[in-house]
């Protein structure tokens, strides 16, 4: 790896409270705590009742695959050559209001393999050579990197 991997806290702050979430081993995502909905990314203002009342929630860290992508070239100088083939989810979670969250497929699973739309996930929150914060990744339940979560 030629680089830090960018990763982390928007400058603006507002995804801040997700990143230590995952830092302490939690998914944290965003709710509005007068209309109570789910929302990623995060805002100031919640879009469904206009309100600044903003909280941070746990959510479980499973869900089932809405859309995923294996790429096959590096985009970012600081993945470097060797980190290719690897795999995006678009995971889609029950218990936050059916928001969705990206994520690479956790370490070991197979980039070949792909993923199935609808497909069970579990996250895992993995320390990531090169990044600074941990990053949720993903795999499909029931395989050997679900049991290791």
């Amino acid at each position: 790896m030629s680089g830090e991997l960018p990763c982390g806290p928007a400058d603006d702050g507002l995804d801040r409270p997700h990143w230590e979430g995952l830092r302490e081993g939690r998914l944290l995502l965003q709710r509005c705590g007068r209309c109570r909905t789910w929302r990623w990314t995060p805002r100031l203002l919640c879009p469904g009742c206009r309100s600044f009342d903003v909280r941070w929630e746990d959510v479980e860290p499973r869900g089932r695959v809405f859309s995923w992508i294996r790429t096959h070239h590096p985009y970012l100088v600081e993945l470097g050559p060797d980190a290719v083939p690897y795999t995006t989810v678009l995971v889609e979670l029950p218990g936050a209001g059916g928001s969705r969250v990206l994520g690479r497929a956790a370490a070991g699973v197979d980039p070949a393999r792909g993923f199935r739309i609808g497909e069970e996930v579990v996250g895992r929150i993995e320390d990531v050579p090169g990044a600074a914060w941990p990053l949720l990744r993903w795999a499909p339940v029931g395989t050997q990197q679900d049991v290791a979560a």
